[in-house]
């Protein structure tokens, strides 16, 4: 024990003392002052380098850039394991809610058919707004783009009809000087054909 005590005195008092020599210059091996080395600070931790929260853990804000880890924070299932194991999901997302599933596939239909009009996919463009205005016949949007869709395919008869459908559906809509432009391209229309 007292060779202990011993150590832990020399191990406390030789550093106090090798800095006293030091500055006065009477150690073996005069050591030049050195500059302290300059670090920078740390960032703040990202979002989205924080772990997935394992079960029971604290959850993660959802508020990452990535969106896989979004999804797998989404994913992930929040289990309390007391007397029974109990699980339920992860909180709502920030998606708007539908009142119905054709409403839902209205919206993704319209989204897909706009993306294939960018692109001059303009036959699964016409796919698509015929599938959304199955779930809503009298949806003004999908009727005028439908319209659209069809005369760049070169069916000048059924995008005279569907433009017509739009006017009679919204005379004064968002597309309406839009639709009445397209029907004076197709004038005089050629043989009505009755689109349901």
């Amino acid at each position: 024990m007292r060779r202990f005590c011993v150590a832990l005195l020399c191990i406390a008092v030789f550093p106090t003392c090798h800095a006293q020599n030091q500055q006065t210059g009477t150690g073996a091996d005069p050591v030049k002052p050195q500059a302290a080395p300059v670090t920078k600070a740390p960032l703040p931790p990202s979002p989205d380098d924080a772990p997935i929260p394992d079960q029971g853990a604290i959850p993660v804000p959802y508020n990452s850039s990535s969106p896989i880890k979004r999804t797998l924070r989404r994913l992930d299932p929040n289990c309390l394991d007391a007397i029974f194991h109990l699980c339920w999901s992860s909180p709502p997302t920030d998606d708007p809610i539908y009142k119905s599933y054709e409403q839902k596939r209205v919206v993704e239909d319209l989204e897909l058919g706009d993306a294939y009009m960018k692109e001059g996919n303009y036959r699964g463009a016409e796919f698509r707004f015929e599938d959304a205005l199955q779930y809503e016949p009298e949806n003004p949007g999908a009727t005028f783009k439908l319209a659209e869709a069809l005369q760049n395919l070169g069916r000048k008869a059924e995008a005279c009809t569907r433009y017509k459908n739009y006017l009679e559906i919204e005379p004064s809509g968002a597309f309406s000087d839009r639709a009445k432009k397209g029907l004076q391209k197709l004038t005089p229309c050629p043989d009505v054909v009755t689109v349901q």
